[in-house]
Formats: C-alpha cells, sequence, structure tokens
C-alpha cells in the first residue's frame, strides 16, 4: 500500500443556520475518508426543569436529513440521529454532547463522523478522488426546534481526505422508509449489487407496553425467500445486541436524579433515583451481518433476486431500516 496521508481541513467554519434551511456544499476532491459534522447551538432558556435542557436527541433532532451525493446519485442519506446511531455502530465511538451552564443560552456543541470507510480498512475504503462539484454534502434542517434556540444553530464541518490512497472500496448507507399498514408481516425490501454489513432499524414504537407492542416486534432475513442468518429475531433482543454494543450510550448523557420534595418528606426507594429521560436509543436495533468486522461473513447480494425483512409488527406505523453496504470501485456502480 502507498505512504498514506491523512489531510484534515474546515470545509464550513461556524456558520448560522435556519429552521427547515436546505444547505449544499462542495466536498474536497481527494480521496475522502469521513466528514466531521459538528453542531453549535444554545439552550433556549434555563433548565430549572428537565424538559427545559438541550439533550443529545434534541441537538441531533434539528438535522432531520443529510446526504452525500456523487453527480447527483446518492451515495448515503438519513437523519442525522440514524447515521449518528450507525457511526457509532462503526467506529465504537458514540456522539458526547459538550455542555456548559444550564442558563438560558448556556452553550452546546455535538460532533458526529460520517463515515465513508472503516478505520481498520483505512486506505483500501474511503471515496475516491473526484472533481470539483462532482460530490456534494446536502444538509435539511427541522422545521423547528425542542430546547434549542432557534437563532443561534451554527455548523462547523471538517473532512479527513486521504491522500495517495486508491481505494477498493467505499461505504454506502441510504435509508429506507415504510409505514407498516398493518400489524403482522411487512416486508422491507433491501439493496442489490453490494456486500451488505449490517442493518439499523428504527421503529416508532420500542419496548413502550407489556406485552411488547414495537414496530419491530418480530424480525427475519430472507435472501430469495429463504431465511438467512436471522430465521426470527425479537425486538428485546435485537435492541439488546445493540446497546450492549454501545454501553451506557443512553444513561451516560440524559438522565436526571430524581428527587422526594413534597411538603411532608419522607424517604422511600423512589428518591434519588438516576433516570434516563432522553435517550435514543430504546428505538434502535441493529442486526449484524459482519460479525467478525472483517467482511468475511457479509451478505452478498450480487446476483440475488430478491433481499428483504419480514417484520412481524406490534405496532402498525412508521419504521425505517438503513442498510450499509460495501461499494466495490470498478465493478458496482455508486
Amino acid at each position: 500500500m502507498p505512504n498514506i496521508v491523512p489531510l484534515r481541513n474546515v470545509l464550513v467554519q461556524n456558520t448560522t443556520r435556519a429552521a427547515a434551511a436546505d444547505i449544499v456544499d462542495d466536498l474536497p476532491v481527494n480521496p475522502l475518508f469521513c466528514i466531521d459534522y459538528t453542531l453549535r447551538l444554545q439552550q433556549a432558556a434555563a433548565s430549572d426543569t428537565a424538559d427545559k435542557t438541550v439533550s443529545l436527541a434534541n441537538a441531533l433532532a434539528t438535522v432531520s436529513k443529510i446526504e452525500v451525493q456523487f453527480r447527483g446519485s446518492t451515495v448515503l442519506s438519513g437523519s442525522l440521529t440514524d447515521i449518528a446511531i450507525l457511526s457509532a455502530i462503526l467506529t465504537g465511538r458514540f456522539p458526547f454532547l459538550l455542555s456548559q451552564g444550564d442558563a438560558a443560552n448556556g452553550p452546546r456543541a455535538v460532533t458526529v463522523r460520517i463515515p465513508l470507510g472503516r478505520l481498520n480498512q483505512m486506505g483500501a475504503e474511503c471515496f475516491p478522488a473526484v472533481r470539483r462539484g462532482e460530490l456534494q454534502l446536502h444538509r435539511t434542517f427541522a422545521s423547528s426546534f425542542t430546547n434549542v434556540d432557534t437563532a443561534d444553530l451554527e455548523e462547523q464541518i471538517e473532512t479527513v481526505e486521504l491522500l495517495g490512497a486508491t481505494p477498493a472500496a467505499f461505504l454506502k448507507y441510504v435509508t429506507l422508509s415504510k409505514t407498516f399498514a398493518t400489524t403482522g408481516d411487512n416486508d422491507v425490501d433491501l439493496p442489490l449489487g453490494n456486500p451488505i454489513l449490517g442493518v439499523l432499524l428504527f421503529g416508532t414504537t420500542g419496548l413502550d407496553a407489556d406485552p411488547c407492542v414495537a414496530t419491530w416486534l418480530k424480525t427475519k432475513l430472507l435472501v430469495d425467500n429463504v431465511e438467512y442468518m436471522y430465521a426470527l429475531t425479537n425486538w428485546e433482543t435485537a435492541n439488546s445486541d445493540l446497546r450492549q454494543r454501545l454501553m451506557h450510550a443512553d444513561a451516560l448523557q440524559a438522565h436526571t436524579h430524581v428527587e422526594n420534595l413534597a411538603a411532608s418528606y419522607a424517604a422511600d426507594a423512589t428518591s434519588a433515583r438516576s433516570e434516563v429521560t432522553d435517550g435514543i436509543l430504546a428505538n434502535y436495533a441493529w442486526l449484524d451481518l459482519d460479525m467478525f468486522s472483517d467482511g468475511s461473513t457479509a451478505l452478498d447480494t450480487q446476483g440475488r433476486g430478491r433481499v428483504h425483512l419480514r417484520a412481524t409488527a406490534g405496532t402498525a406505523d412508521a419504521a425505517r431500516a438503513m442498510a450499509l453496504e460495501i461499494v466495490p470501485l470498478g465493478g458496482a456502480s455508486v
């Protein structure tokens, strides 16, 4: 492998963005390994109650869609929250909300790495060199923000290029959205042509009741109508797999301590307990098709007639799936 030099540079520097804005910037021309996307924001009101505190979920929700496009074709696309979780699965590093002060206008910041290659394949995996203007970063901001000062949201965007790299592949991931029309069986087709390393699932309903009525209550993976790797998995197990992979990601950043402050105070088992108030993993799961993290067990979809997920839905509501693909260069198209 030739000598490869990572080059970090700033693409966007502290630029204010408004709700509902659509923004496009050209990405660098050299082989691109990742985009480090940072939001700088302020808390709208003093957090005398937990529901006024800016959480990680609030910060990520300010960006409803991020896309990387090459000559108009989508390389990756998803909400900032979806991409943050997929990135954490790939890197083992969950985004952390920088926080200073609980008063109105207290500053916050969060960075999400948007990968185009895996760290253990650095140099072999990244987006190849392009001409100026061919590779673009699109962002769509939410129509409204929760607990975030609308007038003080800024972007910082940095890129990591790999000078001297001649990649053999890059990563592709695009959100597939579907509203399940009924409880029971619902199918979601996955993309064909490239190896798939795993699938991120989102369901509007998670573990919200007993018995469980999660959107993806039970899930199986079928390749040409034959069960493959996931003959059947329950929501509780699939969600737990994700949480074990991203241990403490919710509890360390989105919790309060509940205190009994009634006039006639009496200590009990509920006082001063820690409570997760706005975690973001409860509605996600990860179907791992690359258990050794080397691509050896990835699902090869080349030549397949159909690859799809079959959800036994506990609730008929909105669902998303994001397949993580490896796109070989010189073979498959973007």
